[in-house]
């Protein structure tokens, strides 16, 4: 599967690891009302684990979820772009997820050009793709995102689809902890592979929960945004050149 390629004509926002909870809690409430501020000539594009977890369309039942997906929607009709690329949290997020928020779905993430600025081609990653020395878990991966999981998640009841969320959760937390901080880390050799695959001269992810902007050997520009609350949860990127990592307490201004 391809990334998603568009132009960079909007000023736009990259925030990601927001990971709301879809039963509601304080947290979702907020971004609800952060997402009534964007005006209807930008674009927000979320980096991946929108939610804390999401094993099904059941579950925009309950009432986080449903204050998400409907402020979502809302600012899709008020002219809002809207990309998600799934992440780890929330990879089954899927054709229901875009019916309901307008909102478009891109597992492979996207690519965005522009004309003007030190970068003109951006590659769009949740990044837990870069985590390339955990085979264990990129195998995992592999089987989760198959379409017969896929498949299967489309057919849990509520009930059903909230106990795999905290099973799921649970083997979460247990597999990170037993793992070293070399193994989890996104790995430098597989953003450059990335960056190549699509010609891009600048790779923007989350994934990692601190943020990091620096210039890789040849020119590679490679943006990491905080969780979102973090210092740095916002990549700002205006098509007349500007780029930088702000806060998102800050955007819209």
């Amino acid at each position: 599967m391809a990334a998603f390629e568009f132009e960079l004509t909007r000023r736009t926002a990259a925030v990601g690891d927001l990971h709301l909870d879809p039963a509601g809690d304080e947290r979702s409430w907020q971004f609800g009302a952060w997402l009534e501020r964007l005006a209807g000539d930008e674009h927000l594009i979320v980096l991946g684990d929108l939610f804390e977890v999401w094993v099904g369309p059941a579950q925009a039942r309950l009432a986080g979820a449903a204050e998400v997906l409907d402020a979502l929607s809302r600012a899709t009709r008020r002219g809002v772009l809207v990309d998600v690329v799934p992440g780890n949290r929330d990879f089954l997020l899927g054709r229901d997820f875009a019916a309901r928020t307008g909102a478009g779905v891109r597992p492979a993430g996207l690519v965005g050009t522009r004309a003007r600025g030190d970068v003109r081609r951006f590659l769009f990653l949740h990044g837990d793709e870069l985590c390339t020395r955990d085979r264990a878990y990129q195998r995992m991966k592999r089987v989760l995102r198959s379409a017969p999981v896929r498949g299967l998640s489309r057919l849990l009841p509520l009930p059903a689809a909230r106990w795999a969320a905290g099973r799921l959760r649970g083997a979460s937390v247990r597999a990170v902890g037993r793992k070293s901080s070399d193994v989890k880390a996104l790995q430098p050799d597989a953003c450059r592979r990335a960056a190549r695959g699509v010609g891009a001269d600048a790779v923007v992810c989350g994934h990692a929960h601190e943020s990091r902007d620096e210039r890789m050997e040849g020119g590679l520009r490679w943006i990491v945004v905080d969780a979102w609350g973090g210092e740095r949860d916002l990549l700002a990127i205006g098509p007349e050149g500007e780029l930088g990592l702000t806060g998102s307490g800050g955007w819209p201004g």
